[in-house]
């Protein structure tokens, strides 16, 4: 995820891992599900799970562009990759795509 845009992750048991934006404008990691992680590196947000169900939640926070990465991984494979790029965003963006991982 390279944004201005929240990023997260929510399981079939409503726990979150992911980014949300403090009253200050800072991103705040959270890591709810077990086996999982939120990394910032620079203006980058990096989000992952482990055998886990999971929805992922987009929130705008600024105007501008987003691109998101998805990748399934085994081991130490990409199995299959999806890339959106140049999304236009704004602070009222509000989306939801399922990522189901059994």
């Amino acid at each position: 995820m390279h944004s201005p845009v929240d990023i997260g992750i929510t399981d079939d048991q409503g726990r979150f891992t992911g980014f949300r934006t403090d009253s200050e404008g800072r991103p705040i990691s959270y890591e709810e599900i077990p086996n999982s992680y939120a990394l910032l590196v620079g203006e980058s947000k990096y989000i992952g799970i482990s055998g886990s169900s999971a929805g992922i939640g987009l929130v705008g926070t600024g105007y501008g562009t987003f691109s998101l990465d998805i990748e399934y991984v085994s081991g130490d494979t990409t199995v299959s990759a999806e890339v959106f790029e140049n999304i236009l965003v704004t602070p009222q963006l509000l989306g939801t795509t399922f990522c189901w991982i059994k």
